[in-house]
């Protein structure tokens, strides 16, 4: 037979390598969901100040709009310009949330490269794992 001490050391390294690949494994995953994590880091920063701008901007529009209908209407009907521009604001209103939570729905979902990545890792393991 051989000697014991050498099958040893095959029995290690080959344990080792192993090891070795399964941390690798992990390390290339792990930089891919820190890559994933700023990008959509940023997707939301960029999303709160695009929607703080749109928020101040279109309360300045909406102050003078309404200022200038009422300003307008005031000798024909006050009240009637009054809830006729309620009724705009709230069908832009409801228009608008519709439209926000269509986009959330439909955006790319969070850390999908990842996930996708883990999924083949699993199907590749369980081949390995039944094939043997």
């Amino acid at each position: 037979m051989g000697d014991p001490a050498a099958s040893d050391r095959g029995l290690f390294a080959s344990m080792r390598r192993t090891v070795s690949a399964g941390l690798g494994l992990v390390q290339t995953r792990l930089e891919l969901f820190a890559v994933e994590l700023q990008q959509e880091k940023w997707r939301l920063v960029d999303l709160l100040l695009r929607t703080a701008l749109i928020i101040i901007l279109g309360i300045l529009t909406l102050g003078l709009v309404t200022a200038t209908i009422v300003y307008v209407l005031w000798g024909w009907s006050p009240l009637g310009a009054l809830l006729g521009l309620a009724l705009v604001y709230g069908a832009a209103t409801g228009l608008v949330a519709w439209s926000i939570q269509r986009s959330l729905k439909s955006g790319p979902k969070p850390f999908s490269g990842t996930l996708n990545e883990l999924k083949k890792d699993r199907e590749c393991l369980s081949d390995k794992t039944s094939g043997t």
